[in-house]
Formats: structure tokens, C-alpha cells, sequence
């Protein structure tokens, strides 16, 4: 969304880019600090209530208003005296702000947005120099009352962690309430000055207010909380939009414990149930994503792998043969998701007895986890051994026997030498040997005796 608003700001585009690959939530008040759209988008969308950016940047939101927090919190553990504290801030507001100011004089101005300040006047006053006049706008430089012995909103003395220390900043979360103090009309500066006084919940014309938003409103962000903020301020409609999304987001989540649960069964064959669960996956994932999607691809895999272990070669080609188109088109040609169902393929061709066609799907799974895991992961290892059983019933047994001794050597790295795998990789290379010896005499070699005593040995 920030990247389509300021496609055409190179510069900003550069700090978008930058924030996603660089942010992370001790570094909020930095981010919101620097000088870039993120600042601005944030404000504007609390000022204005733009809920689709405001659920955008919750993660942002709720990062800089947790930081805030325990800033808050330490600066009143360890603040002995706790005088009050005197900041500034000079910008511009509209004619129409400042005449309402002025009518709610000993009134209360919330300001929906984070509230940025500084301890030094001359700060304040730089910015107030720097707005723009017009017709519309009117200068105001606010000087607010801070009272840390009263419950209050947070605020943080952000000077360490802000991308300008030299501003003496203090951010103040954004929901606050302001008593406004007095308005005072500067003889020469042009500008006014409004004093302000942050507000105690303990406010008797505000304590009802508060404690009706404690009682109904999450402080997490979730879509669940802005749907019922949303539903309280009479905004039926984005109400409605966030319940559909989250509607959407619950049947992806079950959709993926079904996954989970048919993976599991799987791996203590339990194949029909397996089966049940992939099923239940694959048609929750066709509903919310169309037929084309990576997520649908692999479900197909899934119940293919499934039908592939009950015996069901037809049905379970299907849905692989489904997958992998899906799959080639939706994920890169290095996925390991995709090597997976590669590899169910060769399994389902091995059970067939087409083992070109094998041979060429296990080889594929091979490329695929050479080329993205470690050089001894077992996934290789399983790789070489399956391609290894597929020459074999070709009577490819000298190309075999190389596969063979690859899968060895990566499984006594990491297995014990008497592990089951590795005794049955040795039981499969002493075949292959004798196969090939018999298929072709004059190829014995010393080296076939050597491996099989060090792979004995634990040694390879």
C-alpha cells in the first residue's frame, strides 16, 4: 500500500524498501522519528480514520505504543521527585481548529494521532517559524503541562533511541486527552500560544469514559478488537469488512491445522486419516484462494502422497500431476515444496514399475535439495537413496552403486553406524555389487570391498 502511494518518490521508496528489510520493533521510535512517509502516513491515518491504512501499520502501531509503555514505566521507577514535566510543540492548525480551541477553553482536545514534542522551546519555535501561512492556517505553539504523580497516558523521553537526539523529544502515545488551560493571542509573534495540561484518568468528567473503553476495547491489535472499535464508533460498514477478513483468515488457520494434523498422521502411517485431514485442507484452500494457488498445490501433493501409500497410483497421480502444474507456476523452480511432490511422483511411478519416469522425478528432487540445502542434509541422503533404487530396478546398477555409496556417506555423518537406515543403505550397496559383478564381471573393484569396511568401520 505506502509503496503504490509513493511510487512516483524515488526517495521514499528507497526508505519503504529499507524499513522492510531493516525494522524491527526495538527500533520503532526510530523509524517514527526519521524523517520519511512513514511518519506521515501513520498520523494521517489516525487523524483521519483510514482504517485500511491503520490495519496496515498495526504492527507499527502497536510496536511504538509497547515502546512508549515501558519508557513510561521505567521513567517512574526510577524518577524519585517526579515534577512536572514542561514541553512544547509548534505547528500549524486550521482557522476552524483553532476557533473551536478557543470555545472549549477548561475543555479537554483529544489528539488522535502519536503527539510529538520537545522539552526546548526554541525547538518548538522552529518548527512553528517553518509553516506555511494562509488564510486557512493559524500558528500554534502548544505548551502542555505534564503531571507524572497523576495516572495519565503514557509518554517516553525518546532522545536515545530518535533518529534526531539533538530535539530532545518526548512522544506522547496517541489517544490522549488534553485539558485546555488558557489561549493566549502572542502581540508579535503572529502566532498563539494554547496551554494544555495532559489529563488524569482520574478526571471525574472523564473516568466514566475511560473505564467504558478499558471494559470494552483489546489494547492488542487484532481483527477481532478493531471490529468492535469499529462497531462502537458507528462504523458498520469497516466493521463488516474486518469480520469478513477475519472470517477468511479463520478458515486459512484451520485449514492449516488440517495440514499439520494430516502431516502427522502420515508420519505414524495412518494413511486413511492422513487422507481425511489433507482432503479437509484442500477443499477449505480451493474456496479461499481458486484453484491456482501455491497453498492448493501443495494440498493436491498432500492427498496424493496419501493415495500413494494406500495403493491408490491412479487417484494419486492425479493429484500429484494437479500439483505440479499448480506448482510450476506459482513457486520458484528451487522450491523444496516442490521437490516434495517431485519426489511423491517418483515414488508413484517406482510403484508402477515406470522407472524412466521415476528416475527422472527423483532426479529432479535431487537437483532441487542439492541446490538449496546443506551438502549433508538427509533430505539429500534420501534423495541419492531413492534414486539409487529406481537404476537399480532399471539394472542400471553401476550408476546405482554411486548413488548408493552418496546416501551411505551422508547417512554415517549423521546416524550411528548401527542405525536401520544405514544398515539398510549397506544391505543395498552389497546387492548392487553382486548384481553388477553379475551383469558385468570385469568390474569388480577394490574400491567397492574398501567402502563397504570403512562404511563397517563408521569411518566414510
Amino acid at each position: 500500500m505506502c509503496k503504490q502511494l509513493y511510487a512516483d518518490k524515488p526517495d521514499e521508496l528507497a526508505n519503504i524498501e529499507l524499513f522492510e528489510r531493516e525494522y524491527t520493533s526495538d527500533k520503532a521510535i526510530w523509524w517514527y522519528s526519521f524523517d520519511s512517509c512513514l511518519y506521515r502516513l501513520l498520523n494521517k491515518a489516525l487523524r483521519y480514520r483510514d482504517f485500511d491504512l491503520l490495519f496496515a501499520l498495526r504492527f507499527f502501531i502497536t510496536d511504538l505504543a509497547r515502546t512508549i509503555e515501558r519508557e513510561y514505566e521505567q521513567f517512574l521507577r526510577l524518577s524519585i521527585e517526579r515534577d512536572p514535566v514542561k514541553i512544547f510543540r509548534g505547528q500549524c492548525v486550521s482557522k476552524n481548529e483553532l476557533e473551536l480551541i478557543f470555545d472549549n477553553e477548561q475543555g479537554f482536545i483529544s489528539m488522535n494521532s502519536f503527539f510529538s514534542t520537545s522539552r526546548n522551546r526554541r525547538v518548538a519555535m522552529s518548527y512553528l517559524q517553518n509553516c506555511p501561512m494562509n488564510n486557512d492556517n493559524r500558528r500554534v505553539l502548544f505548551e502542555i503541562t505534564i503531571d507524572p504523580r497523576l495516572p495519565i497516558k503514557p509518554f517516553a523521553d525518546i532522545k536515545e533511541h530518535s533518529a534526531y537526539p539533538t530535539e530532545d523529544e518526548i512522544l506522547i502515545t496517541f489517544g490522549a486527552l488534553y485539558r485546555i488551560d488558557k489561549v493566549i493571542e502572542h502581540p508579535q509573534g503572529g502566532f498563539h500560544v494554547v496551554q494544555l495540561s495532559l489529563a488524569s484518568e482520574n478526571d471525574y468528567r472523564l473516568k466514566e469514559i475511560y473505564d467504558y473503553l478499558k471494559r470494552t476495547i483489546n489494547q492488542e491489535y487484532t481483527l477481532d478488537s478493531l471490529g468492535k472499535i469499529l462497531h462502537e464508533m458507528g462504523e458498520y460498514q469497516h466493521a463488516l469488512k474486518y469480520y469478513d477478513r477475519m472470517m477468511h483468515e479463520t478458515q486459512i488457520m484451520l485449514a492449516n491445522c488440517h495440514m499439520g494434523i494430516g502431516r502427522a498422521m502420515y508420519g505414524i502411517t495412518s494413511y486413511d486419516n492422513a487422507l481425511k485431514h489433507y482432503q479437509a485442507s484442500l477443499t477449505i484452500r480451493k474456496n479461499e484462494f481458486g484453484e491456482s494457488h501455491a497453498e492448493v498445490g501443495m494440498s493436491y501433493g498432500r492427498v496424493g502422497a496419501a493415495l500413494c501409500r494406500q495403493g491408490e497410483m491412479q487417484r494419486s497421480l492425479e493429484n500429484l500431476n494437479r500439483a505440479t502444474k499448480i506448482q510450476e507456476q506459482t513457486l520458484p523452480p528451487n522450491s523444496l515444496e516442490l521437490a516434495e511432490t517431485y519426489n511423491t511422483l517418483g515414488l508413484a511411478y517406482f510403484s508402477l514399475n515406470h522407472l524412466q519416469q521415476a528416475v527422472n522425478y527423483f532426479q529432479k528432487t535431487l537437483d532441487i535439495r542439492v541446490q538449496v540445502l546443506p551438502e549433508d542434509h538427509p533430505a539429500i541422503g534420501f534423495a541419492y537413496n531413492n534414486l539409487s533404487q529406481a537404476l537399480e530396478n532399471d539394472q542400471r546398477y553401476e550408476l546405482a552403486l554411486s548413488y548408493a555409496k552418496k546416501a551411505l556417506t551422508i547417512s554415517l555423518k549423521i546416524l550411528p553406524q548401527n542405525h536401520p537406515d544405514v544398515e539398510r543403505i549397506e544391505d543395498n550397496i552389497s546387492r548392487m555389487i553382486q548384481l553388477r559383478n553379475a551383469q558385468n564381471p570385469t568390474s569388480s573393484s577394490n574400491d567397492d570391498s574398501e567402502h563397504l569396511l570403512l562404511a563397517s568401520l563408521g569411518m566414510n
